[in-house]
C-alpha cells in the first residue's frame, strides 16, 4: 500500500462521521485507509474542542513544511571540536554575551 497524505476532503469526512459517533474502523473503512491512519489524524490534529478538518489540515501543512535541522552525532563532534579548537570556547561564549548585553 502506497502512502498518501489525507486530504482536505478527507478530513472533512473524518470530521462528519466521527461527529455522528463512527468507530475509527468504520471512517476508515468508508476513506479507504488503515484504521491507524484514523486514529493517528484524530489525535495528532485535534485540540481540546475537538477535532476540526481546516485546523487539522493547517496542523498538517505547518509539520510537514517546517525545517528540522539534521544534527547527527558525527555533526555535532565536528561543531564541538571546531568549538573546542585550542581552548577557544569561553573566549567565544564571553563574546557572544557581550554582543548581546
Amino acid at each position: 500500500m502506497a502512502f498518501k497524505q489525507l486530504t482536505y476532503a478527507q478530513r472533512c469526512q473524518i470530521f462528519a462521521l466521527n461527529r455522528r459517533g463512527f468507530s475509527c474502523r468504520a471512517i476508515a473503512t468508508d476513506l479507504g485507509v488503515h484504521h491507524t491512519t484514523i486514529s493517528r489524524e484524530l489525535r495528532r490534529n485535534g485540540c481540546r474542542a475537538g477535532y476540526h478538518p481546516a485546523t487539522a489540515h493547517q496542523y498538517y501543512h505547518a509539520r510537514r513544511y517546517q525545517r528540522v535541522p539534521i544534527m547527527t552525532g558525527r555533526f555535532v563532534q565536528v561543531v564541538l571540536g571546531k568549538l573546542l579548537f585550542n581552548g577557544e570556547v569561553y573566549f567565544h561564549c564571553q563574546e557572544i554575551r557581550s554582543e548581546h548585553s
